[in-house]
């Protein structure tokens, strides 16, 4: 019954993408949910795009423009989809319902991980030379009195691949999408994931009520022969680190296999009671909380040292 429950909720989804329907869409349901509270109706007005898997969506939609990957979004909507339904299959398989909640959303979120390492590939690359290229920028910026619209379409062509695509986003969104020069600011904040570039695009934006700000980039900059340093020590640190937690994973996975060929009480446990079941799906639950834990140590050390 559960599974069949899974497979439904992902038909249900797949359609609900394919036929680009919203959430508004079924609005006229709300009048049978509980009214919020007025905290909560604060908190959404402050913030309506502020939740987890709503800026997810928004990050892999910025690197898939940035990066010009073929077939935007639809590509991974469908991956998603499909590696779902390989989850629900393996998990149906086993006949091992808890592995079902594990798998599903596990294997439904390899693609959107896949472009974020992607990202943090290119992100690496990016850091290499987007010191120059925001030096560039600001020195423009500073020089003249005009906008920082101005400064980029000076530097425009002189910046390299794929930073150049970034500040034509830029440029894009502000001629011809929204002229708010603070919203285009923060908006790039999800293309390039460098602290001391968040900084930057901070400053940047108090510059636009506050002109004195201007002369605050420069120290700003500054701090990137800082990060270098820190960086490689960083990089020794987590290079060890991860080849540690690889060979751990594989040496109790392969244990794991190792006990369950080897010895048919174990066999029945695993594949016949529900507690062997739960425990099957304990194990890959750790792997893939680990596998959340390296990433995110790994994005750290992406994101300007830290």
């Amino acid at each position: 019954m559960l599974m069949n429950l899974i497979v439904f909720l992902l038909l249900f989804g797949a359609f609900a993408l394919l036929f680009g329907l919203h959430r508004k869409d079924f609005s006229g349901l709300l009048k049978y949910l509980p009214k919020p509270s007025l905290k909560q109706r604060i908190h959404r007005a402050d913030s309506p795009n502020s939740g987890f898997v709503s800026t997810q969506l928004a990050e892999v939609k910025q690197i898939l423009s940035v990066y010009n990957l073929p077939g935007g979004i639809w590509p991974v909507y469908t991956s998603a989809v499909g590696l779902a339904a390989v989850g629900v299959g393996l998990s149906s398989l086993m006949r091992n319902v808890f592995l079902a909640v594990v798998l599903t959303p596990a294997f439904g979120c390899i693609p959107f991980a896949a472009v974020k390492l992607y990202w943090l590939y290119k992100e690496k690359q990016m850091n290499a030379t987007l010191e120059s290229s925001l030096n560039s920028i600001t020195s423009s910026y500073l020089r003249s009195e005009g906008s920082i619209i101005a400064a980029v379409e000076e530097n425009i062509e002189l910046l390299p691949s794929p930073i150049d695509r970034v500040f034509r986003h830029f440029l894009l969104q502000v001629t011809y999408i929204d002229a708010s020069v603070t919203d285009a600011l923060e908006a790039m904040k999800l293309t390039i994931h460098n602290r001391v570039f968040h900084q930057w695009i901070d400053t940047l934006v108090q510059a636009q009520n506050n002109r004195n700000m201007k002369k605050n980039l420069t120290k700003i900059l500054d701090r990137f022969s800082d990060i270098r340093d820190v960086e490689s020590e960083i990089k020794t640190v987590l290079d060890d680190s991860k080849r540690s937690y690889l060979l751990m994973v594989l040496v109790s996975f392969c244990l794991s296999v190792g006990f369950y060929l080897s010895n048919k009480d174990w066999q029945t446990i695993l594949t016949q009671t529900q507690t062997g079941k739960f425990l099957t799906a304990m194990y890959f639950l750790g792997i893939v909380a680990s596998a959340v834990i390296a990433y995110s140590a790994h994005r750290q050390s992406v994101w300007g040292g830290e």
